[in-house]
């Protein structure tokens, strides 16, 4: 079964809440403003009753009509990771992003992850959690060790 991608990020937040953190999910995709395609759609569906276009004509129309309902998350930053916290003794920050499958960091999100670790910060790329469980809680007693 294919991981899914949403869960693992709950439950890396929930893993960061549960040992000493304050973590959330960092959205930084738009949405689609679902009233306004149903409409534009039902809309489509009408007209298309009285003209005969192609298959990938109207394909391109419902194309059309979903960018033209997608909202954009104002100000927001390329190369977010998908979870970002803080640890609440220390405040030193940490990021999590989670590729399932063959997905990739792409440049962007690199650059953010450069950034951060160089203000010392701690990131993670994880592809499940259970490896990151295991990776975190290693990590963590050899910081307590020192």
């Amino acid at each position: 079964m294919k991981p899914n991608q949403n869960l693992v990020i709950a439950q890396v937040v929930n893993h960061l809440n549960a040992n000493g953190y304050l973590a959330w999910r960092q959205e930084n995709n738009g949405r689609i403003d679902e009233n306004e395609l149903v409409l534009r759609i039902s809309k489509l569906l009408v007209a298309l009753a009285h003209v005969n276009y192609s298959l990938d004509r109207v394909a391109q129309l419902v194309k059309d009509i979903v960018r033209k309902c997608y909202r954009p998350v104002p100000s927001s930053r390329k190369g977010i990771p998908d979870v970002i916290g803080f640890h609440l003794e220390t405040a030193k920050w940490i990021v999590v992003e989670v590729k399932i499958g063959n997905d990739q960091l792409r440049p962007d999100q690199e650059d953010f992850i450069k950034i951060l670790k160089r203000a010392g910060g701690d990131c993670w790329v994880i592809r499940e959690i259970n490896s990151f469980k295991i990776a975190f809680a290693r990590k963590h007693q050899i910081l307590k060790a020192t």
